[in-house]
């Protein structure tokens, strides 16, 4: 009986072409997985990037918000005198002022370099500069809030002016005099019986640039396209007229005129009703965009527009405004956030407004 040697059997395997195929399916899940992955991580790098780009600017919002409630006219009863000076009746008086608006009519100086609106008044801060001062914590400062268009050289060290390009930005500034150099006193007697056309100095002198200005002026936020601010007399309601929300004067307010008061007929009275009072409620909004996009929008030392024109002329309108705005800068790519809140002033009630009838 002849024996054969076993054959040996043939093992399983891939061939050439399977080979080739896995290759090329794992190759395309590869792919898959790392453009999800990418997606992914551009994903949280833009939420991340646009909440550090607006952080900032939150921050500033919620600044202006707590400071601007501690506002104060310290408003007491005085006589009124006649030409004689006779007393003749008792007003509200005081020395100190609070003035809102429109920053190129405030300050008298260019909408192009000074958009949107201003805010300006006393409160006890106690922000002094000398140390044998600083153990008086409230203490009067001088305040306020506004955006200006500019470059930033004056905020850059000395050894770097010159050698870089000046950037230039819509910027959120905080007006700040310290006690030391608080002189609204100095005329209070002037100040107190009426509107003069020095009555914004105390704030108006320091917007002008320069060392001066740099001493009391500093950047809370860039990219702050417009500061809204809107005095109100209560929180608007459905059925509620203009004039029971807004004052007179629109986005005006002048603690010294008392404009803006149309419950009386009689124009004497209807500026003694609110003169040397605060409004009784102030809406804050701004207008916010992220640093990519003004760096795409900047024009060197020409402001670019992007604001519409003839907008924020009526508090009635603001809604209609504000949904204007965004659309046009989402036309243009622009990123933008628009914070808002209603701050109640700490200080407006606490006098009387109408005359109570006798029980």
């Amino acid at each position: 009986m002849q024996l054969h040697p076993p054959t040996p059997r043939r093992q399983g395997g891939f061939t050439l072409i399977e080979l080739l195929v896995s290759i090329a399916i794992l190759i395309v899940l590869l792919l898959m997985i790392f453009s999800m992955v990418d997606q992914t991580q551009r994903t949280w790098t833009r939420a991340s990037s646009e909440a550090n780009q607006f952080r900032e600017a939150r921050l500033a919002f919620e600044s202006i918000s707590r400071r601007v409630r501690q506002a104060t006219l310290n408003t007491y009863w005085d006589y009124k005198y006649d030409n004689r000076q006779r007393p003749t009746d008792y007003i509200k008086q005081s020395e100190l002022h609070f003035i809102m608006g429109p920053t190129a009519r405030l300050t008298q100086r260019p909408s192009t370099i000074f958009p949107g609106h201003g805010i300006f008044f006393q409160a006890p801060f106690g922000y002094v500069v000398e140390k044998d001062y600083r153990q008086f914590t409230e203490l009067l400062n001088a305040w306020g809030f506004f955006v200006e268009f500019g470059d930033d050289r004056e905020s850059l060290p000395a050894f770097l002016r010159g050698r870089v390009q000046p950037k230039f930005r819509y910027r959120l500034k905080e007006f700040r005099l310290p006690s030391e150099n608080f002189e609204i006193y100095e005329d209070a007697e002037q100040r107190r019986e009426a509107e003069s056309s020095t009555d914004n100095k105390w704030f108006a002198q320091f917007m002008g640039g320069g060392a001066k200005s740099l001493l009391v002026k500093r950047t809370l936020s860039e990219n702050i396209l417009m500061l809204v601010l809107t005095p109100m007399k209560a929180v608007p309601e459905k059925g509620a007229s203009v004039s029971e929300t807004f004052y007179q004067d629109g986005y005006f307010y002048n603690s010294r005129t008392g404009l803006g008061d149309t419950e009386s007929d009689n124009s004497s009275s209807q500026k003694e009703d609110n003169l040397h009072l605060l409004p009784s409620l102030i809406r804050v909004t701004m207008i916010a965009i992220d640093e990519p996009s003004a760096a795409r929008e900047e024009r060197g030392a020409n402001p670019p527009s992007l604001i519409p024109s003839g907008l924020f002329k009526q508090p009635k309108n603001l809604e209609r405004d504000l949904r204007l705005v965004e659309e046009q800068l989402l036309d243009r790519r622009i990123n933008n956030r628009i914070f808002s809140t209603t701050v109640a002033m700490r200080e407006a009630n606490w006098l009387r407004r109408e005359p109570q009838d006798d029980a």
